[in-house]
């Protein structure tokens, strides 16, 4: 089920990526799946079960065998990327070269791990915490006493300036010489 999700292309891409691609650490940690396995069906993936269009599912290939240290899926990674299937905002290249070379990061195993209580490790999550109520504070009345002051108004309205180039229009070459259009001289000013 998990093979059918992941090469779905009509199915949601982040529930192929999420719940499909990253169920494997998971199973690889719980010892129902061994590693040699997983790389040889990513293998697969990138060779030619994947579209190569680019989507999460693609991020999460690239991300996924750079944590497990698979050097053998490298040279395919480097090409996703050349081909533009992975958003390198999501991870860099240059992160998935350190991780993959360097024989895999191991926060693998720490996403891996079955959740056995799940309050105990939600219990420190802001959204479940109230933070106090504070005090009103006083009201700024700067303002208010800035408006219980006299002022002078202009009965006559304001006339912006004559302007300097008349007849010039904004994409006209400028008139001083520069060959450039007015708009990026002295009519952008």
């Amino acid at each position: 089920p998990l093979r059918a999700l992941i090469e779905n292309p009509a199915a949601d891409e982040y529930a192929r990526a999420s719940a499909g691609l990253r169920s494997y650490p998971a199973l690889m940690h719980a010892g129902r799946i061994s590693a040699a396995d997983v790389e040889r069906y990513f293998h697969e993936l990138f060779d030619h079960k994947l579209q190569r269009e680019p989507s999460h599912v693609w991020n999460n290939l690239c991300s996924i065998s750079a944590d497990l240290g698979f050097i053998s899926l490298l040279p395919h990674i480097v090409k996703a990327f050349e081909d533009d299937l992975c958003d390198p905002f999501f991870d860099h290249l240059e992160h998935i070269e350190k991780r993959i070379t360097s024989g895999g990061d191991a926060r693998w195993m720490r996403a891996g791990e079955p959740i056995d209580d799940v309050v105990a490790l939600m219990k420190n999550w802001a959204c479940f915490h109230r933070t106090p109520a504070r005090p009103p504070s006083a009201p700024d009345t700067r303002f208010l006493e800035s408006l219980s002051q006299p002022r002078e108004f202009s009965s006559r309205p304001v006339m912006p300036p004559p302007a300097k180039y008349p007849g010039v229009g904004r994409n006209d070459l400028c008139p001083c010489g520069s060959g450039r259009k007015f708009k990026k001289c002295c009519g952008g000013v």
